[in-house]
């Protein structure tokens, strides 16, 4: 099964939408827990004004070992090197870290980014 509708997978759905795409999943070598600093590699549509880095929340054991074949990399963390990813062409995103806690800086711009990115 695919997906065919814009989506930005948190967390545990951001492995997911991995796992469907042919990515890989594991346990992390170095589980993160708290704030986090994202390095932005591609700045993206999903992530554009936060470079070059922002603090995140994360909170995860498990992360993304390898990249889908049909996604592009958009940020990395030094204990997780799959932190943010887009499906070439289409509004599909995943992060590994929360957007949706205030402990994140500037999460409410990530949301703000999805949501004028489906508008178009």
């Amino acid at each position: 099964m695919k997906i065919d509708v814009p989506c930005l997978c948190i967390c545990a759905a951001h492995q997911l939408l991995a796992l469907i795409y042919g990515g890989k999943v594991g346990p992390a070598i170095y589980p993160e827990f708290g704030p986090v600093e994202i390095e932005i590699i591609d700045e993206d549509e999903i992530l554009k004004g936060l470079k070059p880095s922002f603090t995140a929340w994360s909170s995860h054991n498990d992360e993304v070992k390898m990249l889908p074949k049909q996604f592009k990399l958009l940020a990395k963390s030094k204990k997780c090197l799959i932190q943010a990813i887009r499906l070439e062409d289409k509004p599909i995103f995943g992060v590994q870290f929360h957007p949706e806690v205030y402990h994140t800086v500037n999460g409410k711009k990530i949301f703000e980014n999805f949501l004028s990115i489906i508008k178009k």
